[in-house]
């Protein structure tokens, strides 16, 4: 299930509910709240909490355990990928495209995207040499930023 944050409005419940029709998914205020927030979100990567901060609103608020379980179900229905991102929180994003990696600053936060041919070259080598055919794979790269400023300041985060 390939989804584009560009392609949806945050208020588009039609494109959400054909959504969760397709992977079989009941279609439940919950889920489509959580879907609407993330696809508002400026940034790609958010963790529940960050939703949960979004759609917090006096008497009306979903519970961040709510906020998991549906987060754990889109994940399972490959709506969405969940990433564990050099913290102990747990980043989702929406699968929408080809396979790409992560560099994470640990100072800021800021996640920044990336694909490279020859690491993903490599790293097949590296898997026939030990007999082993890749299915998936996972890297992430953890630094800090060189503009220290924009790192202090928080920003891209």
């Amino acid at each position: 299930m390939i989804v584009t944050q560009n392609n949806v409005e945050t208020d588009d419940n039609e494109y959400i509910t054909e959504l969760l029709r397709k992977v079989k998914l009941k279609i439940t205020a919950p889920r489509i709240k959580v879907i609407q927030a993330m696809l508002s979100m400026k940034q790609k990567h958010a963790t529940a909490a960050d939703i949960h901060n979004i759609l917090f609103k006096p008497n009306e608020s979903l519970s961040l355990g709510t906020i998991y379980r549906v987060l754990n179900l889109l994940s399972e229905k490959k709506i969405v990928n969940r990433h564990r991102l050099g913290t102990d929180s747990y980043f989702y994003e929406f699968n929408r495209d080809s396979h790409h990696d992560h560099i994470v600053c640990l100072e800021c936060g800021k996640i920044v995207e990336f694909k490279d041919t020859v690491i993903e070259e490599r790293q097949n080598e590296i898997a026939n040499k030990h007999g082993m055919k890749l299915r998936k794979h996972t890297m992430l790269l953890i630094g800090k930023c060189q503009d220290q400023s924009a790192c202090e300041k928080g920003e891209n985060i």
